[in-house]
């Protein structure tokens, strides 16, 4: 008797829990349309942000590469919003660019986009922009499909502020390089300029074989305004003889400027790749 009065008890408490919690939510619901309504230029969400390596092309062992984008809203109102595609290895100052409007609580979600948006085959970096100064959020996905599957790849969508500035540097890690083509791990430096002026970048490349041989360059390279560059294989630059770990730092040599960089190491075997940020280091640089 004492069992079955428990377990009555227990339903009705689980049946006052449910409409209590189908009422909570619809005042949840309220209480989140009212917030979202009373936003305002204090929010942190950002108005603009920066997708590097987008692309829409067949790298590497023919795999074939692609990047999907989606923006959504924290606004219960419409925004409108520019796409900017800056192509790689060129001056951008005058870029091609679209725009769209995206009302709460949608999202825009554009497959290929460099292929279905801007008709463009090859590598660039996309610019988002909020058209009136509104925040959005982005999100986006490079993946490549080739004979033994498709392979994700979440690309960070990043801020203005997140570059590496001028008095700062920069770390890339994870940095592989086989001496095959067709096993093990390559891994491609990328660069990004987000300035209207051109930038003296700097990077320091640093090695060790599986043999325990070590080796250590420095490179620079001018990038002008809004332009990418990608260097393959980073590690060759080294050497090409055997297998190499190693590290990347990156400086801005140009007051005021300022870069994004960015490593993807990727399986030979595989096309199987990663998107790896540069970490960005507040402090001064090692020395000695």
């Amino acid at each position: 008797m004492k069992l079955l009065y428990r377990r009555c008890s227990i339903l009705f408490i689980v049946a006052a829990v449910c409409v209590l919690s189908s009422a909570d939510t619809q005042a949840q619901v309220n209480r989140n349309q009212e917030s979202l309504e009373s936003m305002d230029a204090g929010s942190k969400v950002p108005s603009e942000y920066f997708v590097m390596a987008a692309a829409n092309l067949t790298g590497f062992g023919g795999v074939k590469w692609q990047t999907d984008l989606e923006i959504s809203i924290d606004v219960v109102r419409p925004v409108g919003f520019t796409i900017v595609l800056l192509p790689r290895d060129q001056d951008n100052s005058s870029p091609q660019e679209k725009t769209f409007v995206v009302d709460w609580p949608d999202s825009v979600r554009l497959e290929n986009v460099l292929e279905s948006v801007f008709n463009y085959q090859g590598a660039a970096t996309l610019q988002i922009k909020s058209s009136s100064g509104e925040h959005i959020i982005v999100f986006a996905q490079t993946y490549a499909k080739g004979p033994n599957g498709t392979h994700g790849m979440y690309t960070p969508t990043l801020m203005r502020e997140e570059a590496i500035d001028y008095d700062q540097w920069g770390r890339l890690m994870l940095i592989r390089q086989s001496a095959s083509d067709t096993e093990g791990f390559r891994t491609n430096l990328g660069l990004f300029n987000p300035n209207d002026f051109p930038v003296l970048i700097g990077f320091a490349c640093y090695a060790k074989t599986d043999s325990g041989q070590r080796y250590g360059n420095w490179f620079e390279v001018t990038i002008g305004p809004y332009e990418s560059k990608q260097y393959d294989k980073i590690l060759r630059m080294l050497s090409d003889e055997e297998d190499m770990t190693g590290l990347i730092d990156v400086f801005v040599g140009t007051s005021g400027g300022s870069v994004f960089a960015y490593a993807t190491p990727v399986n030979n075997e595989t096309g199987d790749g990663s998107h790896v940020p540069a970490r960005v280091l507040d402090i001064s640089y090692p020395t000695g």
